[in-house]
């Protein structure tokens, strides 16, 4: 573009420009299953027990976890156990349409 804005004569010269460096990016560490059934036994209580299985088996955001409800409420990710699954509404998460993941058995029992 700067290039072009010389040849059209808008610019006197082509100014210099310094890139800034970019960090690379960084792997995501996945855990296994061992791991996570490592994790859940050091669990404080069973809430934590809850949180972390919450985590593992939906993949959801810390945020989305903490604002989970029970029942339908007029925002907020809430749990369907008539359809065994979890519903995240358009406006929540600034969506077209309402999302939903599966609520698997292990966390349904939980």
């Amino acid at each position: 573009a700067l290039k072009w804005a010389v040849d059209q004569k808008l610019l006197p010269t082509m100014p210099k420009i310094t890139m800034p460096k970019v960090p690379k990016k960084q792997t995501i560490r996945k855990i296994s299953a061992e791991q996570f059934e490592t994790l859940r036994a050091a669990a404080p209580d069973e809430t934590w027990a809850a949180f972390l299985s919450t985590a593992w088996y939906t993949g959801m955001r810390r945020n989305e976890m903490l604002d989970l409800v029970w029942e339908s409420d007029a925002g907020k990710p809430w749990v369907d156990f008539a359809a065994n699954r979890i519903r995240i509404p358009a406006a929540y998460n600034k969506s077209d349409a309402d999302q939903w993941l599966p609520l698997h058995p292990d966390l349904a029992a939980i």
